[in-house]
């Protein structure tokens, strides 16, 4: 569960869930499904199978195996009750999701929260000029609010040449450069997200799921969005961030020695997930947007109006926030 979020889960690809058995007993009464912790995951599938009425998808198509997500969502509709009409419906940003958030039981609302494109086009606009500046200075973009408009008058080159170049400055920019992409291009998707979490919480159907491909970097961005919404010190956020590091260096997911192949990412540096990667980005939003997180939301669409009934999801539940952050896992 996210930091002082009840009800808020993030977590990394669903693809590869896992199904035992116990997903389907109950209780001596009949009454409720009884989970037998088999696997690491098997608590995982009960929030996201028997609790969870919203999940929402922020990776691309091309990172989605669709053969398994079809595999888990069939299962996910007898899993635990039997009952087809469970089943998730799936939506997306061209879709009428605020109707299906409403009408169905269970939602899976797809929002590709970092094109390919897009981060090009932003590689392309704002950093390929300054690539060659300086080696050393930190490079900010800045003035993007119109970039999506224009994302269709950049041609870029499909050359090796072209695309190594991209990579690299990618890979020089970091983690930190990839989160500013992350709020600039993705904005129309982060408010559709953020409205779809504050609808779901405000009909009181269940659980709200949140992942990505690890769930640090585009999950890590929407939760730390909520959190400072709600007000949360910014000392809890980035210790709840920082709880993907310690999980991927607990579970070696992290071990990458090796210099990567020309015009590929470093994953040295994009699988971990430092504390000043999100001090960063709350450092670009008040650069950018001068009041910071409020600013950026007012900017995005999620406006005070829509950020007070955030607020109010969470006015009524006391909170142990230091017992939250002595969890040991993300989900």
């Amino acid at each position: 569960m996210a930091a002082c979020l009840p009800g808020v889960y993030r977590c990394g690809s669903t693809d590869n869930l896992r199904f035992s058995q116990a997903l389907n007993k109950k209780n001596e009464n009949n009454s409720a499904t009884s989970y037998n912790i088999l696997s690491p995951y098997s608590l995982a599938e009960a929030v996201i199978l028997d609790q969870s009425s919203l999940i929402i998808d922020l990776r691309s198509e091309s990172e989605r195996n669709e053969e398994k997500a079809q595999f888990w969502i069939e299962k996910a509709a007898t899993a635990t009750n039997g009952n087809q009409n469970d089943t998730f419906t799936i939506v997306d940003e061209r879709d009428a999701w605020e109707n299906a958030l409403v009408r169905s039981k269970k939602v899976i609302l797809r929002l590709d929260v970092l094109s390919r494109d897009k981060l090009m086009n932003y590689i392309e606009q704002f950093w390929m000029k300054d690539a060659t500046k300086s080696e050393n200075k930190p490079l900010v973009a800045t003035n993007y609010n119109d970039v999506e408009r224009k994302e269709n008058r950049v041609q870029l080159s499909n050359d090796n040449d072209s695309s190594n170049n991209y990579m690299a400055i990618l890979n020089k920019r970091g983690l930190c450069g990839l989160y500013e992409a992350i709020l600039q291009t993705g904005k129309q998707k982060l408010s559709i997200a953020l409205r779809a979490i504050t609808l779901n919480l405000e009909q009181k159907k269940g659980n709200v799921v949140v992942h990505c491909a690890q769930g640090k970097d585009r999950t890590g961005i929407l939760i730390m969005l909520i959190q400072d919404t709600i007000g949360l010190p910014m000392s809890k956020i980035k210790e709840d961030y920082y709880m993907s590091d310690k999980y991927m260096l607990e579970h070696h997911l992290t071990s990458f020695s090796r210099v990567p192949k020309e015009g590929t990412l470093d994953h040295r540096i994009f699988h971990r997930a430092p504390i000043y990667c999100i001090e960063h980005a709350m450092y670009f939003l008040g650069k950018e947007y001068g009041s910071g997180t409020e600013g950026y939301l007012d900017n995005i669409g999620f406006d005070q109006t829509w950020r007070n009934r955030l607020r109010a999801q969470f006015d009524n539940v006391k909170v142990d926030c230091n017992a939250l952050n002595n969890r040991t896992s993300n989900l």
